[in-house]
């Protein structure tokens, strides 16, 4: 007899010996690592207080009396991983209503399951396989007269496997903790797109309308929306200041044109003065020279 309430079983340990843990009567818990895969004879007898264990997945045997005398076990799930199941294994376990037992078992030996509180066991695999187990003759009559559930299997929560887009569904995926077999379930597409903030792919001209695309950062479905025409033409734009001293240029040469007598435009007429001018010049030069000659004289 021992004090021990706990024990965790260190990961790297492959089996666990014969009597290893015989009459730990105060023991509530055991951890076993997935490390382990073998369970020997008599390995938890008389641990009385052993309300539920977890074994691994890595487990292939569970030896003789294993289990035996464990009074406070209420339910075991032997996983996939086991094929075979000692003699007197859970032996008086009375406390056991429920055990789970996975298609890869191929033998139960003498007594493995003779408790008395025992109704239900839920069998992963068909009638027909569980026929194909290999039971003891002996002691086997509360295993046999419980409810046997065929493939009953012990789901996980699931996983999404395939996430679902705005207009695809996904996949979610179940698998059984015990013998491995999976099932899968559709996720509902969202029905709805996560628009990004859109791009010009088509800039607007003075006189047509551009092009905006907007791209779901899901699916990658697209949208368009019209981009407004501007409306502004460069040839719009004109220089005030130039049409202003044009306009204040032509304006003084009518003035001075009107000053002079002389209307704007009419190049005969200029001509003729001009012309005019210089005779009058050469006439009074001529006169000028003349009268100079003839002071000379005298």
């Amino acid at each position: 007899m021992t004090f021990i309430t706990e024990v965790v079983i260190e990961d790297g340990v492959t089996s666990i010996g014969d009597s290893a843990f015989f009459y730990f009567s105060n023991l509530t818990s055991v951890t076993i690592p997935n490390s382990v895969t073998s369970i020997g004879d008599m390995a938890f007898y008389y641990c009385s207080n052993l309300t539920s264990v977890t074994i691994p997945n890595s487990v292939t045997s569970i030896g003789d009396f294993a289990f035996c005398m464990c009074s406070n076990l209420t339910s075991v799930t032997i996983p996939n991983s086991v094929t075979s199941i000692g003699a007197f294994a859970f032996c008086y376990c009375n406390n056991l209503t429920s055990v789970t037992i996975p298609n890869s078992v191929t033998s139960i030996g003498d007594y493995a399951f003779y408790c008395m509180g025992l109704t239900n066991v839920y069998y992963c695999g068909s009638y027909d396989d569980w026929k194909d187990i290999d039971i003891s003759d002996i002691g086997i009559f509360y295993l046999t007269d419980a409810t046997v559930y065929y493939n009953s299997h012990s789901w996980d929560e699931g996983a999404v496997t395939t996430e679902p887009t705005c207009t695809e569904e996904g996949v979610m995926t179940y698998t059984c903790t015990v013998c491995g077999d999976t099932y899968t379930e559709a996720i509902p597409a969202t029905g709805r797109h996560s628009w990004d903030e859109g791009t010009v792919t088509t800039d607007p001209t003075c006189t047509e309308e551009g092009v905006m695309t907007y791209t779901c950062t899901v699916c990658g479905d697209t949208y368009t929306e019209a981009v407004p025409a501007t409306g502004i033409s460069d040839f719009d734009t004109t220089d005030d200041s130039t049409s202003s001293s044009t306009s204040d240029s032509s304006s003084s040469s009518a003035s001075d044109a009107e000053t002079s007598g002389v209307e704007t435009g009419d190049s005969t007429s200029l001509t003729l003065w001009a012309a005019l001018a210089g005779i009058s010049l050469l006439a009074m030069a001529t006169i000028l020279a003349t009268r100079r000659r003839f002071s000379h004289k005298k």
